[in-house]
């Protein structure tokens, strides 16, 4: 007997969910404020600003070294700050997932040395009666490198929630799920082209179900051999459909093709949830059978 599928476009008693809590919300908002704003990371694009306008300065009384030191300063703390933001981000990925390998390049720790530079470089020719006190600008590069270091902390340094399984395997799963997470990246940014705020938070829906996927397959890894052909036909089908919504929706907004891909993306969010029970229940039978389903239907569609 096939389990019950919620629809996701008419909620209804098996499809109510509870309300937030104010407390629910105000930690939803505090996430938000803290891995995409990130006010505090990208203010530190203002910091060095004066240093601009005091190298406009020393550019008009003709002093060529302070000029350089400042301007050289300006552009080793933007480029800190460029690379704090982004380490920020990959970190701030790394903790959202339940399997993650540390970020390749470790651009915090990259953005704290910059830091230390910038203040040696300014120090030592941004400002002339320091010019003959090397160890007085090398004190204060070290403090503030290691001042940013605890600020903002230090990247991810190790691999987390692949204990017990060979480097094959773990490198196995890893690519599965940066592929996946990939795919719904550039669904999402085709999606933010849309006109249509509804479509966009359709679209939105429809990544969710997939990450919650992947949030399961994480905890249990063992899913994914079963899981990776219904993944990739149904991330490949929703990315392309949303691609070719998008130019579709450029072209000629009223076509209508408009409304036959969003039916599709209501059918691949339903077969999703499918996906998710039929993990939960084990059936390898029924899974194959959603898979080939999907694939002709999106044969069609395209």
């Amino acid at each position: 007997m096939n389990p019950p599928v919620r629809d996701a476009r008419h909620p209804g008693p098996g499809n109510a969910r509870p309300e937030p809590t104010p407390e629910e919300m105000f930690r939803k908002a505090r996430h938000f404020v803290k891995t995409r704003l990130m006010l505090w990371e990208r203010s530190m694009f203002l910091v060095p600003l004066p240093l601009m306008f005091m190298g406009l300065y020393s550019a008009i009384t003709g002093s060529a070294i302070e000029m350089a030191g400042r301007f050289g300063g300006l552009a080793l703390l933007l480029l800190s700050a460029w690379l704090l933001l982004e380490g920020q981000k990959a970190h701030h990925a790394y903790d959202a997932r339940e399997v993650a390998k540390p970020p390749a390049f470790p651009r915090k720790l990259f953005a704290s040395l910059l830091t230390g530079a910038a203040v040696a470089v300014t120090s030592l020719f941004g400002f002339l009666p320091l010019l003959n006190e090397p160890v007085t600008a090398a004190v204060y590069s070290v403090v503030a490198t290691l001042l940013h270091s605890i600020a903002f902390g230090l990247d991810p340094m190790k691999s987390k929630g692949l204990q017990g399984y060979s480097r094959q395997d773990a490198n196995r799963l890893l690519q599965a799920l940066e592929q996946g997470e990939r795919l719904m990246e550039e669904t999402l940014a085709a999606a933010s082209t849309f006109p249509d705020r509804r479509l966009q938070q359709h679209v939105m829906r429809l990544v969710q179900e997939a990450r919650a996927v992947f949030r399961a397959i994480e905890k249990d890894p063992r899913d994914l051999q079963r899981s990776r052909k219904f993944m990739a036909v149904y991330l490949q089908g929703a990315r392309d459909a949303t691609v070719k919504l998008a130019h579709i929706k450029a072209r000629n907004p009223g076509l209508q093709e408009y409304a036959d891909y969003e039916r599709l993306l209501t059918d691949l969010e339903q077969q999703f949830i499918r996906q998710q029970q039929s993990l939960l229940l084990n059936d390898r039978t029924e899974l194959d059978v959603e898979v080939e389903v999907l694939r002709e239907r999106i044969k069609q569609e395209r």
